[in-house]
């Protein structure tokens, strides 16, 4: 029987399994006036959403000289959009997963409109074709050559894919990965993150194998490339970058072989695109999109995020959401009302609405953007950790034989927006890698509200949630959950 190992410092997998790398090196937990003595700070000891922890943050000042966004924006985004209205009942009915197909390492799913099929990326390279319950044997795609290949202890793959909203007619589709050393469609270094457009062949089955490259990010490490990607209501492409970032005390010292720049300066300077959302006009890739980053790269939306690995927009609202993997103690789901920008999120300043000691001395307010949801690592395997502030930090058991799971890597979803499920309508659905949890929420006016654990309802013996990878949405807005294992449930109603 195989075993899930836990993940430290972001979303690591060994030979198609998650791993745990020196995560009890780097647990802390910051204590600031809000917090309880004991340093626990509201968390859920059972690992699962904590729910909003109180902050003073600051309000996502840009550091380092970064000047703040463009005053004006698209008038066709407003300012302050609507929030997802609240589920008929606080409570979600019962649900189960029902199992539709099983694929290899799969860490995407999608479904353009007007297409039969739903389409799964493989970590491997492959995008594949579900019609119903069979995965085709011919992959859409096969980015094989160009993928970097996950293999020992790397976060390496293809981690995105993301179809225009015009699909049907145009047959465009873009592609996130980490590039290996003779990708034939772009240049760069091994590892480094790929953003491209793909073409659907003359058959609807196939894509055509040429790719075409819209930006690449120079990555120092094979930990930390984010993986958030969609487009959202504005028809623009988003792309969460993580801080490539494989061991948490050497990072902070160096980024990128410059002995000057920490991942403190490089995830707060706008002009550098780790640790960033990007947001890039796909019709004009080299253009800046009104309401990016003015002083900053061309793509760059939002900054001070460390691992986004997954995320999406709510369908009605334009709402984003997405996941945001921790270094210490918390993990978070962060949030974005359609239409706001500059955002920062803090890291390496704040995490989970706590100051991050290496930069500060205490008390201390925190830098940026508060987490709607900050959740404290919990479970059996958490230990305390001495190098965090006071001792109050806990970090996950790095000990190799894994006794025991500990949450600490979130996975962002989606808010459903399907029809088979009315009592679901407007509830954000999420999880855990390593925990293996399914967690919710309901969004007014942008908190959370009614937290629900959707673990034990949906779990069972014949439907084992095995390194929960990513969340999917159809076209018809119904979700799917897959596991590192290769398990493609869909979300039902019981």
């Amino acid at each position: 029987m195989f075993k899930i190992s836990p993940l430290c410092l972001g979303v690591v997998f060994v030979m198609g399994l998650p791993a745990c790398r020196g995560n009890s090196a780097g647990g802390n937990e910051d204590k600031t006036e809000d917090q309880s003595e004991d340093g626990t700070g509201g968390q859920d000891q059972e690992g699962g959403a904590g729910g909003s922890a109180d902050n003073g943050g600051t309000g996502g000042a840009p550091q380092n000289g970064g000047s703040g966004p463009h005053e004006e924006r698209d008038a066709a985004l407003p300012s302050d959009g609507p929030s997802a209205p609240k589920s008929a009942d606080c409570d979600p009915p019962a649900l189960k997963l029902t199992r539709v197909a099983m694929a290899s390492s799969p860490l995407a799913l999608a479904q353009p409109p007007g297409d039969e099929r739903i389409y799964i990326a493989e970590r491997a390279g492959k995008i594949r074709v579900l019609k119903g319950t069979t995965l085709a044997a011919q992959p859409f795609l096969d980015m094989s050559s160009s993928v970097a290949r996950p293999a020992g202890d790397n976060e390496r793959g293809l981690l995105g894919l993301a179809f225009h909203s015009d699909y049907k007619t145009n047959g465009r589709f873009f592609v996130f990965y980490t590039r290996s050393g003779t990708d034939p469609h772009s240049s760069g270094n091994n590892g480094d993150l790929v953003i491209a457009e793909g073409k659907r062949s003359s058959n609807p089955e196939t894509a055509e194998r040429a790719t075409k490259v819209l930006t690449t990010v120079r990555m120092n490490d094979d930990f930390h490339n984010g993986g958030f990607f969609a487009f959202g209501k504005d028809g623009l492409l988003y792309a969460g970058t993580g801080d490539s970032a494989r061991d948490g005390y050497a990072a902070y010292r160096s980024v990128s072989g410059d002995p000057t720049k920490q991942i403190s300066g490089i995830c707060q300077d706008p002009k550098e695109k780790l640790c960033k959302i990007l947001r890039i006009d796909v019709d004009q890739p080299s253009a800046r999109p009104e309401g990016n980053w003015a002083g900053g790269d061309v793509h760059v939306w939002a900054i001070g995020v460390r691992n986004p690995f997954k995320g999406s927009f709510d369908r009605l609202t334009g709402d984003l959401y997405f996941g945001d993997v921790g270094e210490a103690s918390w993990e978070e789901i962060n949030f974005a009302r359609h239409g706001e920008a500059g955002k920062n999120w803090g890291w390496a300043l704040s995490e989970g609405n706590r100051c991050f000691p290496w930069f500060h001395n205490f008390p201390c307010q925190p830098t940026g953007e508060p987490a709607m949801v900050a959740y404290f690592h919990a479970g059996n395997g958490v230990m305390t950790d001495p190098k965090s502030y006071m001792m109050k930090g806990q970090a996950c058991d790095s000990g190799e034989d894994f006794k025991a799971e500990c949450a600490r890597a979130v996975i962002g979803g989606y808010v459903y927006r399907g029809a088979k499920i009315p009592k679901l309508q407007g509830r954000y659905i999420y999880g855990d890698h390593i925990k293996n949890t399914v967690m919710s929420l309901v969004v007014e006016q942008g908190k959370s509200t009614c937290e629900r654990d959707l673990t034990s309802d949906l779990k069972s013996s014949g439907t084992p949630i095995q390194g929960l990878t990513a969340f999917g949405e159809d076209a018809a807005g119904e979700l799917y959950l897959m596991d590192i294992f290769g398990n493609v449930y869909r979300i039902e109603a019981e």
